[in-house]
């Protein structure tokens, strides 16, 4: 039936799937036409493959600052359809063939990396262009990684996967309260389930080896010293703590 498969696509709770169940044959179609009318703009190749060309290191300098601009560009648009596509759209671009959370634990990693990178000093106006975009990367990065971690079988391949959570971690270290705040929120989710807190723990260990602490959770605690004034990440600090 039609309306089965556009209703298991939705990825809807029980609760709710019962009740457009309870639709009369009139409504259920409309459900069906307003869900086929929605067509996807590109398949998850499409994104996966631009983001390992953003990670290709032998780029000369004309192609990169074009990519600086491009790569949010795209960031963004994997994030929509992450977060409006249907289920299955998702389960593709997180499959075995595509692996698509490795290639945005990657570019994470990479656009952090950036970030440090850039704040050294020399060549100013090429660095301050590249320091912009990748802080806005990395924000965008870590809102894909909320829409696939809206999905429990999303949740549960961040997880399980050998780096997504420490590079989510070390996302803290960035001067964006929102992306902070966004970081924490993240993290308190995966604090409330089995196993969870272990994780958590091992990834702020790493930080702590990363950025160069003297104790664990050392510059969570002063950015909540120093950010007083913006209340979400406040509030998202004292939840995740909690």
């Amino acid at each position: 039936e039609r309306f089965a498969l556009v209703l298991s696509s939705m990825n809807l709770p029980p609760d709710k799937a019962r009740l457009l169940r309870q639709y009369d044959n009139e409504k259920k179609w409309d459900l069906i036409c307003d869900q086929e009318r929605f067509q996807v703009k590109n398949p998850p190749h499409t994104y996966i493959q631009k983001l390992q060309s953003f990670l290709d290191p032998s780029v000369t300098r004309k192609k990169f600052r074009r990519r600086v601009q491009e790569s949010t560009k795209v960031l963004r648009e994997l994030e929509i359809s992450l977060r409006t596509n249907h289920i299955g759209w998702v389960r593709e671009f997180l499959n075995d063939e595509n692996k698509g959370l490795d290639v945005l634990v990657d570019y994470l990693s990479f656009a952090q990396c950036s970030v440090m990178y850039s704040t050294l000093p020399g060549r100013r106006a090429l660095k301050n262009s590249r320091l912009v975009s990748q802080k806005d990367d990395v924000h965008v990065c870590i809102l894909c990684l909320r829409a696939i971690m809206n999905y429990q079988y999303g949740f549960n391949l961040v997880m399980s996967h050998p780096h997504a959570v420490n590079e989510i971690a070390l996302s803290l270290n960035n001067k964006n309260p929102r992306t902070k705040a966004l970081v924490l929120e993240l993290l308190a989710a995966v604090c409330l389930v089995r196993g969870g807190h272990e994780i958590i723990l091992a990834a702020f260990d790493n930080f702590k080896e990363v950025c160069k602490e003297l104790h664990r959770f050392e510059k969570l605690m002063e950015y909540f010293r120093n950010e007083d004034s913006n209340i979400d990440f406040m509030v998202a600090c004292m939840q995740f703590i909690n």
